[in-house]
């Protein structure tokens, strides 16, 4: 199946074990919504592997079902870099995406699966600061997505109002945008992000006052 052009919407998905995100956008990289899974797969030992399974295929079909009219699902692949360990993971998070290939497959969906250097060397590239050392080859600034976006988020924030993993499944659904569209979108991706960290930040702090006055 090959289409040049998105006519519906992207989903981007960043897969873990522990920690699984989302994004939904539009073709033209609006409307922006992001999350994260509550279900993923994270026992395959023989008596719980099956109910993880189905579990998280529900879990991910009711996110489908959610989205609309979908054109392309995108998906980070995990690979295990030398000497950085990992490999459990790999198990885990393959199982997922082969679990979401089979979905893809049955609603006649593209799917995209991506390297996460070839998104975030395509971030890099065009929108992280270059580093002048005097050397002829071009050198960018590493930065962290949620950095791109300008916030600083740790991945193990919990106080957060956009989780690290969510600005990566952002990174990614920005990655696939441009270059289906061959236009630049960080700014349209900044903005609608800005509006939900402080809708986020907003309705916490009306829980947390909720709570003295209960109390």
């Amino acid at each position: 199946m090959k289409r040049d052009k998105c006519r519906g919407r992207l989903l981007a998905m960043d897969p873990g074990k522990d920690a699984f995100a989302w994004c939904l956008v539009s073709c033209d990289g609006k409307n922006l919504s992001f999350g994260m899974l509550q279900s993923t797969i994270s026992d395959i030992r023989d008596q719980h592997v099956n109910n993880h399974v189905r579990r998280f295929k529900r879990a991910i079909t009711k996110l489908f079902d959610a989205c609309g009219e979908l054109d392309e699902v995108v998906v980070e692949r995990f690979q295990q870099r030398p000497a950085k360990g990992g490999g459990g993971n790999a198990e885990y998070i393959n199982i997922m995406i082969g679990v979401i290939a089979v979905i893809c497959l049955k609603r006649n969906l593209r799917l995209t699966l991506v390297q996460a250097s070839t998104w975030k060397n395509h971030m890099s590239s065009h929108y992280s600061p270059i580093i002048d050392d005097g050397s002829k080859r071009k050198k960018f600034e590493k930065q962290t997505q949620a950095e791109r976006y300008g916030y600083k988020v740790s991945k193990t924030s919990k106080t957060a109002p956009i989780k690290d993993h969510e600005f990566d499944a952002c990174g990614i659904a920005n990655w696939i945008v441009e270059k289906r569209s061959n236009k630049p979108m960080l700014k349209v991706f900044k903005k609608q992000l800005d509006e939900t960290w402080k809708a986020r930040d907003a309705k916490t702090k009306k829980l947390k006052q909720a709570k003295r006055k209960r109390r």
